[in-house]
């Protein structure tokens, strides 16, 4: 093949490679001004900060190899700055766990419930309403139990492949805790959240109304005691009398606050700390719905996933919530409801960066503070 054929194959090969495996420039761009938003935010608010903190990076290395190209090369650069942005933020849960007075040593032991793939060696702590559905599919798809087919075929849903998950991909599976702290030790260990409030939302609009999916056998008669239960409560008088027959969003929210039956703390809201006692449990990387496509994309190369379950990593994976939709349900509320349900999920807030949202006035929590934790 003369210069000319090499010059041109040689530049198909890097569109190509750069098409699959780069990141642009202008992600990188935005990967490094969220990261400097990030540090100057949490500078001033002694949240998430930047990384020249005295704890660890992780009990697993995350650094990658420097390399040549510029495909590469540009390729390095995202895992590092991914790398960087774990690192300020398991400094933000140690710190948060710190404020929380937890005074635990990190477990040598994973949480019995996560999910794992023994074929690509990592753990995930499954949190309903921050992606749990697709790390289930994909982790079913990943060690073999179901076929990239058969997920687009839409064959991978129901009771049956919750059931084979729970027989086969969770670490209490694993039964021996031998197995169980040398699978902590070796693999890679997740944990996904997002936005409490966010979630609060996305769990109501799937969980408590008709028009929904999840608003199913178990949902349906909930949202209706919950609006007999709580209707009476509604700020404006007026709304009380209203004939309708499921949850409105301040119903749900009263309920999360003020019920005291079991499935007021139902998986769908139940907190991440509680969830995952991320204050016992040393997560490897924490993976954020704001930045998902981005932490996909580092998955995907960190456990070298192939190309044929890469079609199904995560695939139909979509925000369904953003949060200007999160604040309009939010600002329909009265002032003392946000207040309570913020001090309720706090622990949450703090924990994993997340900024106190600036329509709550600080002064207020307080006393909202105070009352919670007398009633707790």
């Amino acid at each position: 093949m003369n210069n000319t054929g090499c010059k041109m194959l040689g530049g198909k090969i890097k569109f190509v490679l750069g098409f699959l495996f780069g990141i642009t420039s202008m992600n990188l761009m935005k990967i490094h001004q969220e990261l400097n938003a990030s540090r100057r935010y949490f500078s001033e608010n002694s949240r998430e900060e930047p990384t020249n903190s005295p704890f660890p990076p992780t009990n697993k290395s995350l650094e990658v190899a420097t390399t040549c190209s510029p495909v590469d090369a540009e390729e390095s650069n995202f895992m590092h700055i991914i790398e960087i942005q774990q690192t300020e933020r398991r400094t933000t849960l140690r710190r948060g766990c710190d404020r929380l007075r937890s005074c635990e040593k990190f477990k040598p032991i994973g949480r019995a419930n996560s999910l794992f793939s023994k074929n690509y060696k990592f753990s995930v702590c499954d949190i309903n309403k921050c992606a749990s559905s697709s790390w289930l599919r994909a982790i079913m798809i990943m060690d073999g139990y179901y076929s990239t087919d058969d997920y687009f075929n839409h064959k991978i849903r129901g009771r049956e492949v919750i059931e084979m998950s729970n027989v086969k991909s969770r670490l209490i599976a694993l039964k021996n805790e031998t197995k169980l702290k040398q699978t902590w030790k070796e693999y890679l260990n997740i944990i996904t959240v997002r936005n409490p409030f966010e979630r609060i939302v996305s769990a109501y609009y799937d969980k408590m109304r008709p028009q929904s999916e999840g608003f199913t056998s178990t949902y349906g008669p909930l949202s209706l005691r919950i609006n007999q239960q709580f209707k009476k409560y509604r700020f404006v008088v007026n709304d009380r009398s209203l004939n309708d027959r499921t949850a409105t969003f301040e119903d749900f929210v009263n309920f999360l606050l003020h019920s005291k039956e079991p499935q007021a703390n139902d998986p769908h809201w139940r907190s991440f700390q509680e969830t995952c006692d991320p204050c016992t449990h040393e997560y490897d990387f924490i993976m954020k719905f704001e930045t998902m496509f981005e932490d996909v994309a580092y998955l995907t190369r960190k456990l070298n996933v192939s190309s044929e379950h890469a079609k199904t990593f995560f695939h139909r994976w979509r925000r369904r919530f953003n949060t200007n939709n999160t604040e309009e349900y939010f600002k329909k509320l009265p002032t003392h409801l946000v207040q309570a349900l913020y001090v309720k999920y706090e622990a949450d807030f703090d924990l994993f960066g997340y900024p106190r949202p600036t329509w709550l006035c600080k002064k207020p929590l307080e006393l909202a503070r105070r009352t919670h934790y007398r009633n707790v």
